[in-house]
């Protein structure tokens, strides 16, 4: 098991490449690793990993059986956005603008964080039932690779 760990490793190949190493032959592996997420543990959040760099490195390492899947679907991802936008607009709207226009901007971005805030969930509940993966992106990619016998 390898979770949300390889985009703060400095050397994703070479720490591959000795996962490979000490798995006994036959062994699996296991890893979940972002493709849309914020920046994290700052200044060590190296990378973001599409299924086509997955797949790429996981191969170079000599893993085979390479099978990659969503950790959740779009509405997932689309939940996550609302939830960083609520967590993430300023709550001083003086960060923005000063003067009159605030008397525009403080509404609006009160009413941007409390729909932000319900989208957030609806979009989470439907990505529970519904789990679409046929397109946009996941917020994170799930690896299961084998060394060979």
């Amino acid at each position: 098991m390898f979770n949300q760990v390889l985009e703060h490793v400095d050397d994703p190949p070479a720490a591959l490449a000795e996962l490979y190493r000490v798995l006994k032959p036959g062994g699996e592996i296991l890893c979940s690793c972002p493709l849309f997420f914020h920046e994290h543990q700052k200044p060590y959040d190296f990378f973001r990993y599409t299924k086509y760099g997955l797949r790429h490195l996981f191969s170079k390492a000599g893993f085979t059986d390479i099978k990659i899947s969503w950790l959740e679907g779009y509405f997932g991802t689309v939940s996550y956005q609302f939830h960083r936008m609520r967590q993430d607009l300023p709550r001083n709207p003086r960060a923005f603008a000063s003067g009159w226009r605030l008397v525009y901007l403080v509404p609006l971005l009160w009413g941007t964080r409390q729909l932000a805030r319900v989208l957030a969930a609806a979009f989470s509940r439907a990505d529970l039932r519904w789990k679409y993966t046929g397109s946009g992106m996941p917020k994170n990619y799930v690896v299961r690779a084998r060394k060979p016998d």
